[in-house]
């Protein structure tokens, strides 16, 4: 979802009443002459509009494992964000914090329409549960499901896209109601913090303090910065090698070389974030160092300008110097 599920909260509400479909229009126009005279016609009447609000009168059809077909009368509403298990897995439950391979498929409320699917897509998705990085009803969606299973979950706009305004690039106003059907595929652990063999740090290279939860302090030495980019393993990890196309989980640190201002901090945010190692995604001296490096792994990365400029939308007029913490790949 992002991703098509992230939202603010992060991914957290504004006045409802979205626009309903008339199902029905009924023209009452009586005819009746009395005394030469022709009365006034009867007032229109419409029939009532029909709203859902219970996701268990949502109908979900399609084997698990296929893309499933979405019905349901008028227009959907949840009265509150409330998941359905349609057919129960026998792996292990969801936990936060936990990376989860899944299908899915969104469906605005309003309309009917599919505005997301990974069910078209070469590969199933997956994302860290943690709260923050996906909208509410997401996570409520799958916290506590057995891999294995297909849950359909009705999300109110709050705990939706509202906090954000909605999402127009996907035809999703901040009033909209959202149905997802998901098949959980599997859950497994993320690492928390590299993990493995400290290396001897190299001279004249910025160095690195850790935090009792991990976090990096990075101390940048006097005098010029290098005029190469220049690579460091701090930990050495004991997980599979990073290949080039897989999206990496990662805690990381950026930092100015001149003045040690930290640019950003996925520590300071809470929650590691994605990291594609794809060609013409990220700075092309990224992908060239951390390829074949071992998850699991803490690495530092020094930038010179000339290098980080490269695929930048706007020059880059500072050294910089990453702490990439590696906790997964796929």
């Amino acid at each position: 979802m992002p991703r098509p599920l992230t939202g603010a909260r992060s991914a957290r509400v504004p006045a409802r009443r979205p626009v309903r479909r008339l199902l029905a229009l009924v023209l009452v126009l009586p005819a009746l002459l009395l005394a030469g005279c022709q009365d006034e016609p009867e007032p229109e009447a419409s029939a009532p509009e029909v709203v859902t609000s219970d996701i268990a009168d949502v109908e979900v059809t399609g084997e698990p494992g296929e893309k499933p077909t979405v019905s349901y009368d008028g227009t959907f509403e949840a009265a509150s964000t409330e998941r359905l298990v349609l057919e129960e897995g026998t792996g292990p439950e969801v936990q936060l914090g936990q990376k989860v391979s899944l299908n899915y498929l969104g469906v605005n409320g309003r309309d009917g329409m599919e505005f997301d699917t990974s069910f078209d897509n070469p590969a199933p998705a997956s994302f860290v549960l943690e709260e923050g990085q996906l909208i509410d009803g997401f996570i409520t969606a799958l916290e506590g499901v057995k891999a294995g299973s297909r849950v359909v979950v009705g999300i109110t706009p709050d705990d939706g896209y509202g906090p954000a305004g909605g999402q127009p690039d996907a035809g999703i106003e901040a009033e909209d109601s959202l149905i997802f059907v998901i098949d959980v595929l599997s859950s497994t652990d993320v690492l928390e913090r590299a993990a493995g063999t400290t290396q001897e740090p190299l001279a004249g290279l910025p160095t690195v303090a850790l935090a009792e939860d991990g976090t990096p302090t990075v101390t940048v030495p006097a005098g010029p910065p290098p005029t190469e980019p220049l690579f460091q393993k701090l930990i050495v990890g004991e997980g599979d090698t990073i290949e080039l196309g897989q999206t990496l989980t990662v805690h990381y640190v950026l930092q100015q070389w001149s003045d040690g201002e930290v640019l950003e901090s996925s520590w300071a945010k809470g929650a590691p974030v994605p990291l594609p190692l794809v060609q013409g995604q990220v700075m092309p001296t990224l992908i060239a160092n951390l390829e074949g490096v071992a998850v699991g792994s803490q690495v530092m990365l020094v930038v010179p300008p000339d290098a980080a400029s490269e695929g930048a939308a706007e020059p880059v007029t500072d050294t910089l110097v990453f702490v990439f913490d590696i906790l997964d790949a796929e």
